[in-house]
Protein backbone atom coordinates (compact mmCIF):
# COMPACT_ATOMS: atom_id res chain seq x y z
CA UNK A 1 0.00 0.00 0.00
CA UNK A 2 1.47 3.40 -0.97
CA UNK A 3 2.54 5.87 2.01
CA UNK A 4 -0.31 8.09 0.85
CA UNK A 5 -3.35 5.85 0.72
CA UNK A 6 -2.32 4.55 4.50
CA UNK A 7 -1.99 8.13 5.59
CA UNK A 8 -5.35 8.59 4.20
CA UNK A 9 -7.63 5.56 5.41
CA UNK A 10 -5.60 6.55 9.01
CA UNK A 11 -6.99 10.35 8.84
CA UNK A 12 -10.57 8.71 7.89
CA UNK A 13 -10.12 6.06 10.65
CA UNK A 14 -9.37 9.40 13.30
CA UNK A 15 -12.14 11.20 11.82
CA UNK A 16 -14.62 8.20 12.10
CA UNK A 17 -13.31 7.63 15.90
CA UNK A 18 -14.20 11.01 16.77
CA UNK A 19 -17.36 11.53 15.15
CA UNK A 20 -18.75 7.93 16.72
CA UNK A 21 -17.52 9.02 20.25
CA UNK A 22 -19.26 12.04 19.99
CA UNK A 23 -22.43 10.81 18.61
CA UNK A 24 -22.35 8.06 21.35
CA UNK A 25 -21.46 10.42 24.03
CA UNK A 26 -22.94 14.21 23.22
CA UNK A 27 -26.31 15.65 22.80
CA UNK A 28 -26.20 17.45 19.57
CA UNK A 29 -29.97 18.92 20.77
CA UNK A 30 -27.95 20.49 23.26
CA UNK A 31 -25.17 21.97 21.38
CA UNK A 32 -27.42 23.23 17.99
CA UNK A 33 -29.14 24.77 21.24
CA UNK A 34 -25.75 26.81 22.45
CA UNK A 35 -25.16 27.83 18.74
CA UNK A 36 -28.75 29.22 18.56
CA UNK A 37 -27.96 31.27 21.27
CA UNK A 38 -24.57 32.67 20.12
CA UNK A 39 -24.36 36.46 19.96
CA UNK A 40 -24.57 37.33 15.99
CA UNK A 41 -22.77 41.30 16.59
CA UNK A 42 -19.28 38.74 16.87
CA UNK A 43 -19.75 37.43 13.70
CA UNK A 44 -18.81 40.84 12.02
CA UNK A 45 -15.39 40.95 13.98
CA UNK A 46 -14.88 37.44 13.26
CA UNK A 47 -15.08 36.97 10.02
CA UNK A 48 -13.05 40.32 9.64
CA UNK A 49 -10.01 39.07 11.41
CA UNK A 50 -10.29 36.21 8.89
CA UNK A 51 -9.81 38.20 5.99
CA UNK A 52 -6.89 40.11 7.89
CA UNK A 53 -5.10 36.88 9.10
CA UNK A 54 -5.67 36.33 4.83
CA UNK A 55 -3.53 39.42 4.22
CA UNK A 56 -1.17 38.94 6.67
CA UNK A 57 0.29 35.21 5.57
CA UNK A 58 0.16 36.62 2.15
CA UNK A 59 2.47 39.82 2.66
CA UNK A 60 4.94 37.40 4.44
CA UNK A 61 4.76 35.04 1.87
CA UNK A 62 5.48 37.79 -0.62
CA UNK A 63 8.77 38.56 1.24
CA UNK A 64 9.35 35.08 1.52
CA UNK A 65 9.25 34.79 -1.94
CA UNK A 66 10.95 37.70 -2.84
CA UNK A 67 14.51 35.81 -3.71
CA UNK A 68 12.53 33.87 -6.63
CA UNK A 69 9.96 36.48 -7.68
CA UNK A 70 7.98 39.64 -6.71
CA UNK A 71 5.12 37.49 -6.73
CA UNK A 72 1.95 40.42 -6.24
CA UNK A 73 0.37 40.12 -3.54
CA UNK A 74 -2.92 39.85 -5.27
CA UNK A 75 -1.94 36.39 -7.05
CA UNK A 76 -0.49 34.97 -3.06
CA UNK A 77 -3.98 35.91 -1.91
CA UNK A 78 -5.51 33.50 -4.66
CA UNK A 79 -3.59 31.16 -3.96
CA UNK A 80 -3.79 30.94 -0.35
CA UNK A 81 -7.63 30.52 -0.44
CA UNK A 82 -7.34 28.55 -3.49
CA UNK A 83 -5.35 26.20 -1.30
CA UNK A 84 -6.97 26.17 2.18
CA UNK A 85 -10.02 25.31 -0.19
CA UNK A 86 -8.37 22.41 -1.30
CA UNK A 87 -7.10 21.61 2.52
CA UNK A 88 -11.26 21.81 2.76
CA UNK A 89 -12.52 19.24 0.29
CA UNK A 90 -9.40 17.33 -0.50
CA UNK A 91 -7.85 13.98 1.15
CA UNK A 92 -3.89 14.33 2.22
CA UNK A 93 -4.22 18.81 2.78
CA UNK A 94 -2.73 18.64 -1.01
CA UNK A 95 -3.79 22.14 -0.63
CA UNK A 96 -0.08 23.15 -0.37
CA UNK A 97 0.62 21.29 -3.32
CA UNK A 98 -2.35 23.42 -4.80
CA UNK A 99 -1.00 26.84 -3.86
CA UNK A 100 2.29 26.18 -5.12
CA UNK A 101 0.49 25.11 -8.41
CA UNK A 102 -1.61 28.30 -8.47
CA UNK A 103 1.50 30.81 -8.14
CA UNK A 104 3.75 28.44 -10.28
CA UNK A 105 0.86 28.75 -13.17
CA UNK A 106 -0.05 32.48 -12.66
CA UNK A 107 4.08 33.95 -12.48
CA UNK A 108 5.77 31.45 -14.91
CA UNK A 109 7.75 30.43 -12.08
CA UNK A 110 9.48 27.19 -10.80
CA UNK A 111 7.38 24.57 -9.01
CA UNK A 112 10.40 23.58 -6.49
CA UNK A 113 11.55 26.98 -6.03
CA UNK A 114 7.42 27.87 -4.84
CA UNK A 115 7.49 24.96 -2.91
CA UNK A 116 10.69 25.86 -1.04
CA UNK A 117 9.46 28.88 0.17
CA UNK A 118 6.25 27.49 1.45
CA UNK A 119 8.23 25.07 3.10
CA UNK A 120 10.23 27.80 4.83
CA UNK A 121 6.74 29.28 5.53
CA UNK A 122 5.92 26.09 7.64
CA UNK A 123 9.36 26.73 9.32
CA UNK A 124 8.21 30.06 10.52
CA UNK A 125 4.85 28.31 11.83
CA UNK A 126 5.99 25.68 13.41
CA UNK A 127 8.29 27.12 15.30
CA UNK A 128 6.03 29.78 16.32
CA UNK A 129 3.77 27.04 17.05
CA UNK A 130 5.87 25.58 19.69
CA UNK A 131 6.53 28.61 21.07
CA UNK A 132 2.88 29.18 21.70
CA UNK A 133 2.68 25.53 23.40
CA UNK A 134 4.85 26.45 25.65
CA UNK A 135 3.96 29.79 27.08
CA UNK A 136 0.28 28.09 26.96
CA UNK A 137 1.53 25.80 29.06
CA UNK A 138 3.42 27.65 31.44
CA UNK A 139 0.65 30.24 31.74
CA UNK A 140 -2.79 28.05 32.39
CA UNK A 141 -4.03 26.99 34.99
CA UNK A 142 -6.75 24.63 33.43
CA UNK A 143 -9.88 24.06 36.23
CA UNK A 144 -10.14 20.26 35.18
CA UNK A 145 -6.90 18.61 34.99
CA UNK A 146 -5.00 17.24 38.34
CA UNK A 147 -1.79 19.15 39.43
CA UNK A 148 0.62 16.27 39.41
CA UNK A 149 -0.51 16.11 35.90
CA UNK A 150 -0.02 19.31 34.33
CA UNK A 151 3.85 19.15 35.52
CA UNK A 152 3.93 16.43 33.23
CA UNK A 153 2.28 18.19 30.45
CA UNK A 154 5.08 21.28 31.42
CA UNK A 155 8.10 18.85 31.57
CA UNK A 156 6.77 17.33 27.58
CA UNK A 157 5.96 21.28 26.38
CA UNK A 158 9.52 22.11 27.95
CA UNK A 159 10.95 19.10 25.87
CA UNK A 160 9.06 20.24 22.65
CA UNK A 161 10.01 23.72 22.83
CA UNK A 162 14.05 22.93 23.58
CA UNK A 163 13.50 20.56 20.16
CA UNK A 164 11.63 22.93 17.84
CA UNK A 165 14.48 25.91 19.15
CA UNK A 166 17.44 23.48 18.37
CA UNK A 167 15.52 22.47 14.77
CA UNK A 168 15.25 26.14 14.21
CA UNK A 169 18.70 26.59 15.10
CA UNK A 170 20.03 24.13 12.67
CA UNK A 171 17.78 25.73 9.57
CA UNK A 172 18.82 28.85 10.75
CA UNK A 173 22.64 27.64 10.77
CA UNK A 174 22.12 26.08 6.98
CA UNK A 175 20.97 29.07 5.33
CA UNK A 176 24.07 30.31 6.66
CA UNK A 177 26.77 28.00 6.86
CA UNK A 178 25.94 26.58 3.54
CA UNK A 179 29.01 25.18 2.65
CA UNK A 180 29.41 22.95 5.73
CA UNK A 181 25.67 21.93 5.64
CA UNK A 182 25.51 20.62 1.85
CA UNK A 183 29.25 18.91 2.39
CA UNK A 184 27.26 16.69 5.01
CA UNK A 185 24.33 16.83 3.33
CA UNK A 186 26.30 15.45 0.04
CA UNK A 187 28.06 13.04 2.02
CA UNK A 188 24.62 11.08 2.70
CA UNK A 189 23.43 11.91 -0.80
CA UNK A 190 26.40 9.95 -2.11
CA UNK A 191 25.21 6.67 -0.30
CA UNK A 192 22.27 6.78 -2.25
CA UNK A 193 20.79 5.08 -5.86
CA UNK A 194 21.94 7.89 -8.58
CA UNK A 195 17.83 8.40 -9.32
CA UNK A 196 16.96 8.96 -6.38
CA UNK A 197 20.58 11.28 -5.32
CA UNK A 198 19.76 13.44 -8.37
CA UNK A 199 16.01 14.37 -7.38
CA UNK A 200 17.41 14.72 -3.84
CA UNK A 201 19.58 17.03 -5.16
CA UNK A 202 17.31 19.21 -7.08
CA UNK A 203 15.01 19.37 -4.39
CA UNK A 204 18.24 20.84 -1.67
CA UNK A 205 18.36 23.31 -5.00
CA UNK A 206 15.55 24.81 -4.23
CA UNK A 207 15.26 24.83 -0.67
CA UNK A 208 18.25 26.65 -0.83
CA UNK A 209 16.87 29.11 -2.89
CA UNK A 210 13.72 29.48 -0.10
CA UNK A 211 16.00 30.06 2.98
CA UNK A 212 17.38 33.27 1.17
CA UNK A 213 15.19 34.68 3.55
CA UNK A 214 16.89 33.73 6.27
CA UNK A 215 20.26 35.05 5.19
CA UNK A 216 19.17 39.17 4.87
CA UNK A 217 19.07 40.09 8.67
CA UNK A 218 16.58 42.84 7.98
CA UNK A 219 14.40 40.51 5.83
CA UNK A 220 14.60 37.99 8.78
CA UNK A 221 13.50 40.31 11.01
CA UNK A 222 10.58 41.32 9.67
CA UNK A 223 9.37 37.55 8.69
CA UNK A 224 9.87 37.01 12.23
CA UNK A 225 7.70 40.01 13.22
CA UNK A 226 5.21 38.97 11.06
CA UNK A 227 4.63 35.65 11.71
CA UNK A 228 4.17 37.24 15.21
CA UNK A 229 1.57 39.62 14.26
CA UNK A 230 -0.08 36.59 12.03
CA UNK A 231 -0.40 33.61 15.62
CA UNK A 232 -1.57 37.03 17.74
CA UNK A 233 -4.15 37.04 14.91
CA UNK A 234 -4.81 33.52 15.40
CA UNK A 235 -5.06 33.64 18.90
CA UNK A 236 -7.33 36.39 18.40
CA UNK A 237 -9.57 34.53 16.93
CA UNK A 238 -10.33 32.24 19.31
CA UNK A 239 -10.38 34.78 22.02
CA UNK A 240 -13.87 36.33 19.84
CA UNK A 241 -15.24 32.57 20.64
CA UNK A 242 -16.04 33.38 23.95
CA UNK A 243 -17.79 36.08 23.57
CA UNK A 244 -19.51 34.89 20.73
CA UNK A 245 -20.67 32.45 22.65
CA UNK A 246 -21.10 34.20 26.19
CA UNK A 247 -18.69 31.89 27.42
CA UNK A 248 -16.71 33.61 30.25
CA UNK A 249 -13.05 33.46 29.36
CA UNK A 250 -9.88 35.91 28.88
CA UNK A 251 -6.29 35.19 27.51
CA UNK A 252 -5.29 32.57 29.32
CA UNK A 253 -7.91 30.58 28.07
CA UNK A 254 -7.98 31.51 24.53
CA UNK A 255 -4.50 31.22 24.28
CA UNK A 256 -5.22 27.10 25.58
CA UNK A 257 -8.10 26.51 22.59
CA UNK A 258 -5.56 28.10 20.01
CA UNK A 259 -3.37 25.65 21.15
CA UNK A 260 -5.47 22.70 21.34
CA UNK A 261 -7.11 23.52 17.95
CA UNK A 262 -3.99 23.74 15.93
CA UNK A 263 -2.92 20.34 17.45
CA UNK A 264 -6.14 18.90 16.39
CA UNK A 265 -5.91 20.53 13.18
CA UNK A 266 -1.87 19.12 12.60
CA UNK A 267 -3.57 15.39 13.61
CA UNK A 268 -4.06 13.16 10.31
CA UNK A 269 -8.18 13.59 9.35
CA UNK A 270 -10.46 13.55 6.88
CA UNK A 271 -10.41 16.37 4.63
CA UNK A 272 -11.29 19.87 6.36
CA UNK A 273 -9.90 17.43 9.93
CA UNK A 274 -13.74 16.87 10.27
CA UNK A 275 -13.36 15.36 14.00
CA UNK A 276 -9.83 16.30 15.23
CA UNK A 277 -10.79 19.99 14.45
CA UNK A 278 -13.94 19.67 17.17
CA UNK A 279 -12.14 17.76 19.26
CA UNK A 280 -9.39 19.95 19.84
CA UNK A 281 -12.76 22.51 20.48
CA UNK A 282 -14.14 20.63 22.87
CA UNK A 283 -11.13 19.88 25.28
CA UNK A 284 -9.73 23.27 24.76
CA UNK A 285 -13.29 24.48 26.35
CA UNK A 286 -14.09 21.98 28.49
CA UNK A 287 -10.08 22.17 30.16
CA UNK A 288 -11.95 25.12 31.87
CA UNK A 289 -15.24 23.92 33.03
CA UNK A 290 -17.37 24.41 29.76
CA UNK A 291 -20.04 22.00 29.33
CA UNK A 292 -19.08 19.34 26.67
CA UNK A 293 -22.26 19.47 24.70
CA UNK A 294 -21.99 23.45 24.77
CA UNK A 295 -18.57 23.15 23.54
CA UNK A 296 -19.57 21.03 21.19
CA UNK A 297 -21.84 23.34 19.25
CA UNK A 298 -18.75 25.65 19.60
CA UNK A 299 -16.63 23.19 17.46
CA UNK A 300 -19.47 22.84 14.49
CA UNK A 301 -20.38 26.53 14.56
CA UNK A 302 -16.49 27.48 14.45
CA UNK A 303 -15.88 24.86 11.98
CA UNK A 304 -18.42 25.69 9.63
CA UNK A 305 -17.63 29.35 9.43
CA UNK A 306 -14.27 28.10 8.59
CA UNK A 307 -15.07 25.69 5.98
CA UNK A 308 -17.84 27.63 4.21
CA UNK A 309 -15.27 30.75 4.86
CA UNK A 310 -12.44 28.81 2.70
CA UNK A 311 -14.75 27.41 0.45
CA UNK A 312 -16.39 30.69 -1.08
CA UNK A 313 -13.02 32.83 -1.12
CA UNK A 314 -11.26 29.54 -2.67
CA UNK A 315 -14.12 29.32 -5.38
CA UNK A 316 -14.23 32.54 -5.91
CA UNK A 317 -10.63 32.58 -7.66
CA UNK A 318 -10.71 29.60 -8.94
CA UNK A 319 -13.50 31.14 -10.91
CA UNK A 320 -11.96 34.53 -11.33
CA UNK A 321 -8.60 32.73 -12.56
CA UNK A 322 -9.59 30.70 -14.94
CA UNK A 323 -8.99 27.41 -13.34
CA UNK A 324 -10.95 24.18 -12.55
CA UNK A 325 -11.08 22.03 -9.38
CA UNK A 326 -9.88 18.88 -11.88
CA UNK A 327 -6.88 20.72 -12.92
CA UNK A 328 -6.15 21.48 -9.15
CA UNK A 329 -6.91 18.27 -7.78
CA UNK A 330 -4.76 16.67 -10.61
CA UNK A 331 -1.85 19.47 -10.11
CA UNK A 332 -1.09 17.83 -7.01
CA UNK A 333 -0.14 14.74 -8.73
CA UNK A 334 2.12 15.91 -11.40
Amino acid sequence: MKKSSLMFYIGMAVSLAFLSWAVATLDFARAFKAILQLNPLWLVPYLLLYLFLIWLRAVRLRLITSPIKNVPLRTLISSICIGFMGNMIFPLRIGELIRVYVVAKKERVSRSGIFATIVVERIFDIFATAMLVVAAVFYATPLTVDAAVWRNVERAAAVFGAVSLGAGVIVFLVAHEEGFALRWLNSIIRLLPANASAKIEGLLASFRQGLQVMRNAKHLTVAVLQTAALFTAVIGSSYLVFPLFGIPGGLEEALMLCVVTLAGVAVPSAPGAVGTFHAGVIFGLTLYGVDANKALGVAIFVHFVMFAFYIVSGSFFVWRDKMTFAELRHSADE
